[in-house]
């Protein structure tokens, strides 16, 4: 099975940055330069990528204090916050015969010390099958004000994302929209609570790039989104440009921008309150 892992290496000369401190209570070493990420017994977690805080344009930088890390996961992560993930609703959507689901994960790390501060983890269901469906990690964000951090990735096909929890469980207007869907997902930095979990697609495929997910934040916090897809998300599509295939690699192909508030994932304007948000049409127009 495959573990991930974050280390901390020193720009200057190539060399881990940190050490092994030795522990007298247990008469061993603790690793201070590296993280590793591991769920359960045979289960792969892959880390795809991470983010920190971003620099200050003015001023006296902050101090680096935590990195985040995403990716995806065949089991469950250490540091999920008490209250979040029930695991009584997850037993409501058993795993697919001979296969093991995967779930987006995002982790914040303190680099001091490498351990884990807590861990968010987002999986899908399949409504038709009411069986577990798979989302994939791709990328993460930072704002400004260290307060925020935003998680992207993938929905497989028909698949629609959730945590798990009471809440999200209850009251979530997420849906499939036809092939595989964008998710976003936005969480307080302070202590991984959830501000909001928004999916976006089309009928067809929609993916985030893979560049850190296609996600970054203006001056304010809000959510910058990149990605492509291959419906009808932010205009219609004429069907001569399906002439080739609608799936396939011949198939038509847009590259979308989005931006999305930080605390409700409604569609907002970038960084300009007086500006008009680009907001997604459906399949009708």
């Amino acid at each position: 099975d495959l573990d991930g892992f974050v280390m901390k290496i020193r720009t200057d000369t190539g060399a881990f940055s940190g050490k092994d401190k030795f522990d007298p209570t247990t008469n061993s070493f603790t690793n201070l330069h590296s993280a590793r990420i591991s769920s359960l017994p045979n289960m792969n977690d892959v880390v795809a990528s991470v983010c920190i805080q971003p620099e200050r344009t003015i001023g006296t930088q902050d101090k680096v204090t935590h990195v985040y890390a995403v990716g995806s996961t065949e089991g469950v992560l250490p540091g999920i916050p008490n209250g979040v993930r029930n695991d009584d609703n997850t037993l409501l959507f058993p795993e697919t015969d001979g296969h093991n689901s995967m779930e987006a994960f995002l982790m914040k790390i303190d680099l001091a010390t490498m351990n884990t501060v807590w861990t968010v983890q987002v999986g899908a269901t399949l409504p038709t099958t009411k069986k577990k469906g798979d989302a994939y990690g791709f990328g993460c964000a930072v704002t400004q004000d260290g307060e925020g951090v935003y998680m992207t990735g993938m929905v497989k096909d028909g698949g629609v994302v959730t945590d798990f929890s009471d809440d999200q469980s209850a009251n979530s207007k997420n849906q499939a929209n036809g092939g595989s869907d964008v998710f976003v997902a936005s969480y307080q930095t302070v202590d991984g609570s959830l501000n909001f979990l928004k999916q976006i697609g089309s009928t067809k495929d929609d993916t985030p790039t893979r560049g850190n997910g296609g996600i970054t934040t203006d001056r304010v916090g809000n959510a910058i989104l990149i990605g492509n897809t291959r419906g009808s998300l932010m205009r219609n599509r004429d069907a001569a440009e399906f002439a080739y295939g609608q799936y396939g690699k011949e198939a038509a192909s847009d590259v979308f921008v989005m931006s999305l508030a930080q605390f409700t994932g409604e569609y907002a304007a970038i960084a300009d309150d007086s500006a008009a948000p680009v907001i997604p049409i459906d399949n009708s127009g």
